[in-house]
């Protein structure tokens, strides 16, 4: 298990490097390799191996700041107290995006500082160097280990591998196969299960970006699906006598909702909260519009919009206001 893992752009590569390469001759075990795709989706097997990382660095780079990527990864990192911050020296702060500005940033080139910071999070240097024996003896386990990783075409035995031995010899070899096995398994997977995951209230405890918005798109969906459902029986029932029953499902849809926004509020998934509360906004819209039209609350057809309008556009404020304050 790596106790350290960079985070960084695909054109910071050199300079990922030769922060890695400097913290492996501390003793650190460091995982630099991470950013193995251009691509918004986070894939299950680089997250795991950053779930067993002590500490995670993130550098923020003219570069980085624009890559979804390494946003998914500063904000897991973020959410779970791993994260060690640090910039390109002539970086603005206010060039890091949003959610990320607070923290505490350290120069790239202020490497005892970092070192302290992922020691303070548990990450421990070795005890000793190997001896001479010792290192022939890694060497063939590396290579016996190899002959078995090479052939698998399980990519967390890839990853293993590639803990197990961060500076080996075959290193740049391993890192190739699994770029390749994970490229094969990104193109297996879709948005659609993402949207699948959405319209069966199923979501993960955290989402990339691109895969966020799809969660909520589902979302948006099942909640309008069971609102017409729902709206099905009004031939049947007389709302006069059983209004209640409409209610109850519209108040487990509307608790559902909430409980999903502050979830991707959580999350800074600001464009998938926005539209589940359309889609709340929308059903609070229908559901005020037609219980003040069955009990005539008022005889103008406009005052009935004004104040579905008004319940309506209230959680689009209260959603806004939240939004600014997790930014």
């Amino acid at each position: 298990m790596s106790d350290v893992v960079i985070s960084y752009a695909r054109r910071d590569q050199p300079l990922a490097k030769d922060l890695a390469q400097y913290l492996q001759s501390l003793g650190f075990l460091v995982w630099w390799d991470i950013e193995l795709l251009g691509t918004d989706d986070f894939n299950d097997v680089i997250q795991a191996e950053l779930a067993k990382a002590r500490a995670i660095i993130v550098i923020w780079s003219e570069h980085s700041v624009k890559s979804a990527f390494v946003r998914d990864e500063a904000r897991f990192a973020l959410s779970k107290g791993k994260l060690v911050a640090t910039k390109l020296p002539g970086l603005d702060v206010f060039s890091i995006p949003f959610g990320f500005q607070g923290q505490h940033t350290d120069d790239i080139a202020n490497r005892d500082k970092i070192v302290r910071a992922i020691e303070k999070l548990g990450a421990q240097r070795a005890a000793a160097r190997p001896s001479a024996a010792e290192a022939a003896r890694s060497r063939e386990e590396e290579l016996a280990a190899w002959s078995r990783a090479k052939n698998s075409s399980n990519s967390q035995e890839l990853i293993a591998f590639l803990a197990a031995y961060p500076a080996g010899e075959v290193h740049e070899l391993a890192m190739t196969r699994l770029r390749n096995s994970i490229v094969e398994t990104y193109h297996r997977e879709s948005k659609l299960s993402a949207l699948l995951s959405g319209l069966t209230f199923r979501l993960a405890d955290f989402l990339p970006i691109g895969s966020g918005r799809w969660a909520a798109i589902g979302l948006a969906t099942a909640y309008l699906f069971i609102t017409v459902g729902v709206y099905a029986l009004v031939p049947i029932l007389d709302l006069r006598y059983f209004g209640w029953l409409l209610f109850v499902p519209i108040v487990i849809v509307l608790t559902l909702g909430w409980t999903h926004f502050h979830k991707f509020i959580r999350q800074r998934l600001f464009a998938a909260s926005f539209i589940v509360v359309l889609s709340l906004s929308l059903i609070i819209f229908i559901y005020s519009l037609s219980v003040l039209i069955e009990f005539n609350i008022a005889e103008d057809v406009t005052t009935y919009l004004i104040i579905a309008g008004i319940l309506a556009v209230a959680p689009l404020i209260y959603a806004l206001f939240q939004m600014r304050r997790a930014r």
